[in-house]
């Protein structure tokens, strides 16, 4: 995994990440580190007007960073209970329904446990006269013939019945209960359940789960647009294009729409196509000919 790869899934899974900026003496970044939290300590100013930070380094040659200001540190935060100080996770949401799951999985275990772990039930019509002992050694005989079998038919006597058993409807719910955890956490971030594994609704076309996983990443792309853009005193934007719509079909229908209500020329059009690479960009500009031939006919004419 990438460093930048690190910091998003830890600005997810715990809802901030760290950055230190190696900076020159002119102040101008020469590099960028990633920093795990347990490696930072965040600590606010007396007058409560920012933070400061103390960081352990990897590296031997640095060892510990200590009064480390806002500017040298790039401190994402995702959701936050102190005013936007510090960071927490979205899961923490789900903190009540995993005890909740906790306990219903206790629950199947016990069920489970003391279910009857039977494949199924002989009946011999041998009008009660086999006590439980002869009873126990039917069973065994039965099940190594099962066993030694290979896959292949079992033989029984004309006056037995096998049935062999299902599970019960009240244990197949408890087991379903198992894929609450992908659903609960979709949920935890805003994302519908249609987009995991083709579930939920079944209805949403590829452009609604298109525009929910958007929004979803323009929520959370937010908290870094915006943390970069303080720390460098610039604009700084994010481009979720690539991640919706790779390879451009979507936006080339917007184009092709925009061009047939005459918001956009052919030219502009063109250029456009050509700037995000669906068209090559040495394409040279060939004239219509069909509006050259047109325009003959009506000087001819």
């Amino acid at each position: 995994m990438t460093s930048e790869q690190a910091v998003y899934a830890q600005l997810l899974l715990g809802g901030e990440a760290f950055v230190y900026r190696w900076r020159n003496r002119n102040g101008i970044d020469i590099r960028w580190e990633y920093l795990r939290p347990s490696q930072v300590s965040v600590f606010p100013l007396d007058d409560y007007s920012g933070l400061y930070y103390n960081a352990t380094f990897d590296s031997p040659l640095v060892g510990i960073k200590q009064s480390i200001p806002s500017s040298d540190m790039i401190h994402f935060r995702l959701l936050s209970q102190n005013g936007g100080a510090t960071g927490i996770s979205p899961l923490r949401s789900l903190a009540s329904e995993l005890k909740i799951k906790d306990s219903s999985n206790k629950l199947t275990i016990n069920a489970l446990a003391k279910s009857v772990l039977t494949p199924g039930i002989l009946e011999t019509d041998g009008g009660g006269l086999l006590n439980a002992k002869q009873k126990s050694a039917r069973s065994r005989q039965f099940m190594n013939q099962i066993n030694n079998s290979n896959g292949g038919p079992v033989v029984i006597d004309k006056l037995e019945t096998y049935t062999p058993l299902e599970i019960k409807g009240d244990v197949s719910k408890l087991l379903a209960q198992t894929d609450w955890t992908s659903k609960q956490i979709a949920k935890a971030y805003g994302i519908p359940d249609s987009v995991l594994n083709g579930q939920g609704d079944q209805q949403s076309s590829l452009k609604m789960i298109g525009g929910d996983y958007a929004k979803a990443l323009m929520r959370f792309g937010r908290s870094i647009t915006s943390e970069l853009s303080n720390k460098q005193s610039s604009s700084v934007d994010i481009d979720i294009k690539p991640a919706i719509d790779p390879v451009n079909d979507d936006y080339t229908t917007n184009i092709n729409t925009f061009k047939q209500s005459n918001t956009l020329t052919a030219a502009e059009a063109k250029w456009l196509l050509k700037k995000t690479g669906y068209l090559p960009p040495d394409m040279p500009d060939i004239p219509d000919t069909t509006m050259e031939r047109s325009e003959d006919i009506d000087q001819n004419n």
